[in-house]
This record gives C-alpha cells, structure tokens and sequence, in this order.
C-alpha cells in the first residue's frame, strides 16, 4: 500500500532505487537478462537515474554491444540538456 503522506514523485524515487538494487545485484551475479528487466522498470520510475543509466551502459559494454551503449549514453545527455517544465 502506497503511504498517503509521500508525495507521488517520492514513491517513483523510491521504487527506481529498488529496481536498481536489484540490477546491482543481478549485475554481480553476471545474470544479464535479469539485470536488464530490473534496469528497464528502474528507468520507469526515474527516467534520470544517473547510476541505472551507467549500469545499462555498462551492461552494454558486458553484452559486447558499445553502440547501444553508447545510445543510452547520449539519449541520457540529451535528457539532461531538455529544459524542464
């Protein structure tokens, strides 16, 4: 049950940080599949999550994929670059 008292971007927050322990963890585990799909709802949740943007790139990097890498490397800056609403 989500706490009334959070503001809903709190929660979002919250559940990035979670999905993205969990990459972590799949991560060490060299379980690639599982750390992409933790990734992919972590960056659901927090599209700027600096930390899951590096760890999909490094993933990348693993699956011997560096154009895509690189993909999520730009797309991101170009994310920090778009003025804010």
């Amino acid at each position: 049950m989500a706490n009334q008292d959070v503001p809903y971007n709190a929660i979002n927050k919250d559940r990035a940080k979670d999905f993205y322990v969990t990459a972590e963890i799949k991560f060490n585990q060299k379980n690639w599949p599982d750390t992409r799909a933790a990734l992919t709802e972590c960056l659901k949740y927090d599209p700027t999550h600096r930390e899951a943007i590096e760890l999909a790139a490094n993933l990348f990097l693993k699956l011997n994929q560096p154009p895509s890498a690189q993909k999520v490397l730009e797309d991101y800056s170009k994310l920090l670059a778009s003025p804010t609403k």
